[in-house]
């Protein structure tokens, strides 16, 4: 890696982590403050909160193998119980590392092939181009002051309006790619990314269907997570804005050379709740706390995924995709 890049990552992650620590002092909260709204997630709710996770998991896993059967038709596809394995590290690591390295890299390490790289970075693409399309409706919706069932329902409507028209999103985020690229053409990234995306938007329909499905389903169940977290830790917040607005704290979180977003998303966060009627101090300790049992929620995954045994194919329910 460049000397430059290096010192990039290194100058944004402490930034990242002056901005997480600065959340403390402006809020005027400490470890102990922290400690006590851990205690009060009941039990029950930490359970949901590993359930949604695993369900996230189960998500990327599944949509992994879709990739790789249509990028890759004539190789045997990543073996069932090997591809949550992975995406489970790659997820960890992701609390590390920024997600655009972490999942490739552990997916990498997990199966030991090039495709598998390629495969991940296919299925990301919808999560960015969804989270996009989505945070623009969201930020439409808030702007006009929806009530709560009525937001929820218009948001989930723009989720399926962009599902719909993926094809077109891909082609038009391909062109500002491209637009990038001619700016500056001297840098590969704009050009690789161009030809991703215009490769992704001629994708058979189906499959299309199902990558922007799954991609708005993953939304949904961060966003479900987020939401239970912040309804037992500040009781009478107004759910409906934290729900719509999680995109916003979704594509903080897969910014470039930010570990997890740390530091940009928790403020981001934190200004979301603040927005549905936390105060300060009480949308800090909820976004502090959504963090901690997010990294316990995929550890405790990461521990019992030691215990996975390969599974042949057929001894699971098959997404025949290979037909495409």
């Amino acid at each position: 890696m460049p000397v430059g890049r290096i010192f990039l990552v290194c100058a944004v992650t402490a930034l990242s982590v002056g901005l997480f620590g600065l959340m403390f002092r402006y809020a005027g909260i400490g470890i102990t403050d922290v400690g006590r709204t851990l205690n009060s997630v009941p039990a029950w709710a930490m359970c949901a909160i590993v359930s949604l996770t695993f369900a996230n998991q189960l998500v990327g896993a599944v949509r992994w193998r879709a990739a790789e059967r249509w990028l890759s038709p004539a190789e045997q596809p990543v073996e069932w119980a090997t591809a949550l394995r992975t995406t489970i590290w790659g997820s960890f690591l992701g609390q590390l590392l920024p997600l655009q390295l972490a999942m490739p890299l552990a997916r990498w390490a997990g199966v030991r092939t090039t495709r598998a790289v390629g495969a991940t970075l296919y299925e990301q693409l919808f999560d960015v181009i969804l989270l996009a399309a989505s945070a623009a409706a969201a930020a439409l919706i808030i702007l006009l002051g929806a009530p709560g069932a009525i937001a929820i329902g218009a948001f989930v409507l723009a989720i399926v309006f962009a599902c719909a028209l993926m094809s077109l999103l891909l082609r038009f985020a391909s062109a500002c790619a491209a637009r990038s690229a001619a700016l500056f053409p001297g840098r590969k990234p704009g050009s690789r990314l161009k030809e991703a995306l215009r490769r992704a938007s001629k994708a058979p329909p189906p499959l299309l269907a199902f990558m922007s499905g799954l991609a708005a389903f993953r939304i949904i169940l961060m966003a479900a997570r987020t939401v239970l977290v912040a309804v037992i830790i500040i009781p009478g917040i107004d759910y409906a804005i934290v729900a719509v607005g999680y995109p916003f704290v979704g594509m903080a979180l897969g910014l470039p050379f930010v570990p997890a977003g740390l530091g940009i998303a928790d403020w981001t966060l934190a200004g979301l709740l603040s927005l549905a009627g936390a105060t300060v101090a009480s949308a800090a300790l909820a976004t502090i706390a959504l963090r901690i049992v997010t990294i316990t929620a995929v550890t405790v995954l990461l521990a019992g995924s030691l215990f996975l045994r390969p599974m042949k194919p057929a001894s699971v329910p098959a997404l025949r995709l290979h037909h495409w």
